[in-house]
């Protein structure tokens, strides 16, 4: 075997190693296309559902074959709007599917679905339930993608009772005071209070608001972040990165940023190892800390570039 196909055996190695069928590791940038890195995306149908029964959030489900023009396109539009992103983040949890490889559970409900298997991708939207509430096919935009959210969260199966709304009420009489004293303790408990609390409600709504209002100038540098690291400019990203740590004081998302800014780091020194090797041994340890960003900072936008890395790699790009 040459050096050339032995380092693209390892680093398909690596990508196996890391794609979660196992449902060990649980979120991860989407596999196929690049949408920002800020979505997390499941691709173990087990640990979707048990994350979804958690938290009281809908499933969306894409199904896609790879490759895909129609999904593609529907990575680089509709889910690099931020209104899209905040819906997801708020009302969803997302799961992946490769057409070729569904999960025995869900291929009924794929097929029961499909009518014409060249109309992709699949948009579908279950409750925790497993109850089918809405679905889409081919590139949906914004605006009809912010609609099906919006209308499947108000689904009857996936509304609070009235007892667990009340609750959210009161937690929510708190979260003002604590962003406005930036009490990074406080507003912690108050947030995991609330997202413990499983199903939809106008009041659940408002909590999500007065956070996403307060973590608004963060997330907007985080989203800058994003566009420049896929322009391959990673210092000015990572001054985009410490403005947004300094905006992020106190609040959860200050938890990814400070991921994010980590990532960033040990990517660079990743790129600056491989850009050294000499040998196919070097060139290898460079593919094996691509691997531990992967692992250990899976949930941050710096790890698309680094699944990306590896599957050039694989394929001799």
């Amino acid at each position: 075997m040459s050096d050339g196909n032995r380092l693209r055996a390892v680093c398909l190695g690596l990508m196996l190693t890391f794609m979660p069928a196992s449902g060990t590791v649980q979120a991860l940038p989407h596999l196929y296309y690049d949408d920002l890195g800020l979505i997390n995306w499941y691709t173990s149908w087990p640990a979707a559902l048990q994350e979804a029964r958690l938290t009281g959030k809908m499933l969306y489900i894409q199904f896609t074959p790879y490759p895909c023009q129609y999904t593609e396109t529907f990575c680089k539009t509709t889910m690099q709007n931020e209104k899209v992103q905040k819906a997801l983040r708020q009302h969803c949890v997302c799961l992946v599917v490769d057409t070729q490889q569904i999960h025995p559970e869900l291929y009924p409900i794929y097929q029961n679905r499909v009518t014409n298997r060249e109309l992709v991708p699949v948009h579908l939207f279950l409750s925790p339930s497993k109850e089918q509430l809405w679905g889409a096919v081919q590139s949906v935009g914004p605006d009809i993608m912010l609609t099906l959210i919006g209308q499947c969260a108000q689904n009857k199966n996936m509304r609070m009772t009235k007892p667990q709304e009340k609750e959210v009420e009161k937690l929510n009489q708190s979260l003002p005071l604590a962003l406005q004293n930036k009490d990074a303790r406080q507003i912690q408990q108050i947030w995991q209070a609330i997202r413990k609390i499983p199903g939809f409600s106008d009041a659940k709504t408002k909590s999500y608001d007065l956070l996403d209002a307060a973590e608004e100038p963060a997330r907007r540098k985080l989203y800058e972040a994003a566009k420049l690291l896929r322009e391959q400019k990673q210092p000015l990203a990572q001054l985009a990165l410490d403005e947004a740590k300094g905006l992020a004081e106190s609040l959860p998302i200050a938890t990814e940023i400070a991921q994010t800014s980590a990532a960033l780091k040990l990517f660079d020194s990743a790129l600056e190892m491989e850009r050294l090797a000499t040998s196919t041994k070097q060139k290898q340890q460079a593919l094996t800390q691509f691997q531990q960003l992967l692992t250990k900072y899976p949930e941050t936008t710096v790890a698309t570039l680094a699944y990306q890395k590896l599957r050039y790699i694989s394929i001799g790009k």
